[in-house]
């Protein structure tokens, strides 16, 4: 499923920007062979206007300097004195003869625009000309003028072409190197959407595979108290009601077990909601830490642990929390500890003040944590020993630590106490905005 979501993400993201790299090529590629074209038709007509002013002025052209201008810009040049035509040859051949170019130039700007090329001007300083494009094959392309000028005993007729294949032919290549560009862009740009779209999904991959671990190992928590009700409830005699009681009290203690479970259940779906109903107010978090200590001092007696609490010597200021939650978060870690913590041990409750932090740590003696283990120590169900399954722990507390401390915009760690055990570290920011 996800990869056929990846596949569609990638077509469409590299179909959008295929399309748009596309648009922007062609209009290049008019812009280039637009400008290409002006220059080639400005230059023509600097040609044209120069023959045409170098026979109103000297009256007589060089043949050398005729045969230079057709050789070096592939031109043919015809000129005629009043119908007869000058002896010059030509030093430019192209593909077709010249004498048939001539005439077809001569004869496309009578029937197309009605210009005869040995008309005689009216007026002595007007010179009529007439430009257009010739094509006599496929392969050929010519830009075509012809230009009357005024003489003495009459007019002079030119008639100039110049063979526009290689500009034609420039075109034609960088149509070509613009396609293959495109191609090539095109190409590399559905593998750079492919590889996006591959990163983009990595955190829902790993959403869905949490998902799916989570409801695995809750649908395996709650096998068991299921397992041990159905136990019981099948083994209940309507006759004998004092061994009832055992089974009756094993059947509300496993209720009671799936009823905690549920509940954090879906304390952490209400975080992954964000649904998790938090109400802020100003929380002294010394008193917030005596407090919690004090639920726990009869239950860390009677396991023979040594329960301790450090406060700076200042005043602590309060900040915007949820005393509930924060109260809820340290219990999980201070549980954590007395579960772990061998008899005659110490657990050492602390709260410091950082420039802009405040930090309450949770340290003990016990058996400390493997580095390897300490990636996924906040995950879900995660455990550090997966043969045991206490009864009364699911391994939501930590989670459920990390989600309050984490919504508080504080940060929850750990680290490994200097002669062994773990220190749980809460940070919370002194200038925390309140959320609604």
């Amino acid at each position: 499923m996800l990869r056929k979501l990846r596949l569609q993400l990638t077509l469409l993201s590299s179909s959008i920007t295929a399309s748009i790299l596309i648009v922007m090529a062609i209009l290049s590629l008019m812009l280039f062979e637009d400008q290409l074209n002006k220059q080639s038709h400005t230059a023509f007509s600097g040609y044209l206007n120069l023959i045409t002013s170098k026979l109103q002025n000297d009256r007589v052209i060089s043949q050398t300097w005729l045969a230079q201008m057709e050789a070096t810009h592939h031109l043919v040049i015809f000129i005629e004195d009043n119908g007869t035509p000058l002896l010059f040859q030509g030093a430019f051949h192209p593909r077709s003869s010249r004498s048939s170019l001539i005439e077809m130039a001569q004869r496309t700007a009578r029937h197309q625009y009605n210009f005869d090329p040995h008309a005689i001007p009216l007026s002595k300083l007007d010179v009529p000309t007439v430009t257009f494009s010739l094509t006599p094959s496929a392969k050929e392309h010519f830009l075509t003028g012809i230009a009357i000028v005024p003489s003495l005993n009459g007019a002079y007729t030119v008639t100039l072409l110049q063979d526009m294949q290689f500009e034609h032919t420039r075109i034609s290549q960088t149509r070509l190197l613009f396609g293959g560009l495109v191609l090539c862009s095109v190409g590399l740009l559905a593998y750079f959407c492919w590889w996006f779209a591959g990163r983009a999904m990595i955190p829902i991959e790993k959403s869905k595979r949490k998902q799916v671990e989570f409801i695995a190992a809750a649908s395996h928590e709650l096998r068991a108290p299921l397992a041990a009700v159905q136990a019981s409830v099948s083994v209940l005699s309507p006759t004998n009601i004092a061994s009832n009681e055992h089974f009756i009290s094993a059947i509300h203690g496993e209720c009671k077990r799936m009823s905690h479970l549920v509940d954090d259940l879906l304390l952490l779906a209400n975080a992954d909601a964000e649904t998790w109903s938090i109400h802020y107010s100003p929380v002294e978090c010394d008193t917030l830490l005596i407090e919690t200590l004090e639920l726990f001092y009869p239950l860390a007696k009677a396991q023979g642990l040594l329960l301790g609490l450090e406060l700076p010597n200042t005043i602590v200021p309060s900040i915007t929390a949820d005393a509930n939650r924060i109260k809820q978060a340290i219990t999980v870690l201070i549980d954590n500890a007395i579960h772990y913590t061998p008899s005659k041990g110490s657990i050492m409750a602390s709260l410091s003040l950082e420039e802009r932090h405040l930090t309450i740590k949770v340290i003990d003696n016990g058996p400390g944590i493997p580095d390897i283990h300490k990636p996924y120590i906040f995950d879900r169900f995660y455990r550090v020993d997966p043969s045991r399954h206490e009864k009364n722990h699911y391994d939501l507390g930590l989670s459920i630590a990390y989600e309050i401390i984490h919504l508080h915009g504080g940060r929850l760690s750990l680290e490994d106490t200097p002669q062994g055990g773990c220190t749980f570290i809460i940070k919370l920011s002194l200038t925390h905005s309140m959320k609604n």
